[in-house]
């Protein structure tokens, strides 16, 4: 059975502290629908006007919101403010997650196209030919498609929110923009499923609020990253 796969912030457990919530004056009625995590009512919380704290959130997380969110988190998830952190120290030294508890060796310049439990190296070309011909050969993409769903990067933003340490940032932005690099569209394995290249967009969308503020987010890796979403 595959292994849970940790999240931005572990919101399900987060919001279903009512410590937590009386400190953000929330209720749990319009948080969560179904057990599900963090589903956000638009119009407010229990009949009460939305709260500041989320009222011009787009996402997960808010940038002008960062201290009192990462406040909640280290008094309310000391476990895993330690797990975050520890994963995201892999992942400066090349140790990137794979199923839960699995690490991928990558080293310093990922090579996004080698499978990392095989060793093999799917090749660039035309997305539909690339997987028929790898098949054929009988070569397997859900690991390099796991691996490149790029869960790592909400390790990494959580870590940068948690200790201001620019090097998360640097590692994130080098995940994104050497994918780019290295993926030109249609080219290659990490186009032949809609749902792998949807997963990866959604991941992306969600941890650059992470580093909204880092000065390592030029304009211009901005801008490279938007036209890849686009």
């Amino acid at each position: 059975r595959r292994p849970p796969r940790s999240t931005l912030f572990p919101y399900t457990t987060l919001f279903r502290s009512q410590e937590f919530l009386a400190s953000l004056n929330l209720s749990t009625s319009a948080l969560l629908r179904n057990g599900q995590g963090a589903l956000l009512e638009p119009t407010g919380f229990a009949g009460e006007p939305m709260p500041a704290l989320l009222r011009s959130c787009r996402g997960f997380v808010c940038a002008q919101e960062r201290e009192v969110l990462v406040s909640c988190y280290r008094a309310h998830l000391s476990e895993s403010t330690a797990q975050t952190l520890r994963r995201a120290q892999g992942c400066l030294g090349g140790q990137y997650p794979l199923f839960g508890d699995s690490v991928a060796d990558l080293g310093s310049e990922p090579d996004w196209h080698r499978d990392p439990v095989s060793g093999e190296c799917w090749p660039l070309g035309f997305w539909a030919m690339v997987l028929q011909e790898g098949l054929r050969d009988g070569m397997d993409p859900k690991h390099i498609w796991e691996l490149n769903f790029h869960h790592h990067l909400e390790d990494l933003g959580k870590a940068y929110w948690l200790t201001g340490d620019e090097r998360y940032a640097a590692c994130a932005l080098k995940t994104m923009l050497g994918w780019i690099q290295q993926n030109p569209p249609e080219q290659g394995i990490h186009w032949a499923e809609s749902v792998v290249i949807a997963i990866r967009v959604i991941v992306w969308l969600c941890v650059l609020p992470f580093f909204a503020g880092s000065p390592t987010l030029s304009s211009s890796a901005a801008l490279l990253i938007r036209k890849s979403i686009r």
